[in-house]
Formats: structure tokens, C-alpha cells, sequence
């Protein structure tokens, strides 16, 4: 089965984003689901520049998460500390897709996106860069993908 992303009749450019923010290469990791323990997922590939070894996908159970529109929760730890705890909504137009922000203590809000392939997810990590509404984030991403197509089982 395939899903295609499509644009939403959206102008979609560059120019859409602010010029002054510069729009970093992604580090892309793959994500496996881990057969002992459903719903978590472990890194394929060794970690370098990214510190998410591993997440968990929930049901969001916090009403805050539930009003800011979050399909699913994501949360990860490395070493006894939660590096990861964010709501993630769905890219309209595509099941396959989740997307959310992600902030560290002293650091810029970075965005990044999971997509669905089967039993495991591919991760896009846009570290220190976040569009700042909800409605740019989803601009960003449908010109991100442009005419790409995800495949799903």
C-alpha cells in the first residue's frame, strides 16, 4: 500500500521559511521495533550525533498533550535521564507520518519527523532548527517530502 504526501494545493518554497534561519542537512537514524517489548523501538545503526538509542511510542495520557492535537506520545532515555518527551501529531494527508519538536536544557528547539515502514521508523532530525507554529512545521515537511511517496505494509 502506498501513501502519497501530497502538497494541499500549498505554494511551497524556500522563501516560505524565514531567510535568517539557515535549514540544517537532517541526521536520519532507522529504528526497529524491538521484538521482547512492543511499542519500543531501538536504533539499527550506531549513534553519531544523535543521542536517542532507543524510544517508546504511547497513547497520550496528559490532557495538555491531548489539547495541543498529539496522536502519540515519545519519550526516551539514555542512562537513567529522559532525553525525549514530546507529543507527536500526524502530517495531514499521510498515516505513516508523525512529527514534533524537541528541546534540550540550554539548547535551540529542534523539529524532527518519524516515518512509518512497516515494523520500523525512520527518524529526521533537524537539530536547532524548528518552524515555529504548527502550520509552518507542516508547510516545512510537504516541502521536505515534495512528491516523495512512503510505503507502508
Amino acid at each position: 500500500m502506498r501513501y502519497w504526501i501530497h502538497y494541499l494545493k500549498l505554494n511551497l518554497r524556500m522563501e516560505d521559511f524565514r531567510k535568517s534561519e539557515k535549514i540544517p542537512a537532517p541526521i536520519i537514524k532507522k529504528y526497529s521495533e524491538n521484538s521482547d517489548r512492543p511499542g519500543t523501538y531501538d536504533m539499527v545503526n550506531k549513534s553519531d550525533g544523535l543521542n536517542i538509542k532507543y524510544f517508546i511510542l504511547s497513547v497520550p495520557r496528559i490532557d495538555r498533550f491531548k489539547r495541543q492535537g498529539a496522536a502519540i506520545m515519545c519519550e526516551a532515555w539514555n542512562k537513567g535521564e529522559k532525553t525525549l518527551f514530546t507529543g507527536l501529531r500526524r502530517l495531514i494527508g499521510s498515516e505513516n507520518v508523525l512529527y514534533g519538536d524537541h528541546k534540550k536544557k540550554g539548547l535551540k528547539k529542534s523539529f524532527f519527523c518519524l516515518v512509518r515502514y512497516g515494523n520500523t521508523y525512520e527518524m529526521h532530525y533537524f537539530k536547532g532548527f524548528c518552524p515555529r507554529t504548527q502550520k509552518e512545521q507542516t508547510r516545512f515537511l510537504y516541502w521536505y517530502f515534495k512528491d516523495q511517496f512512503i510505503e507502508v505494509e
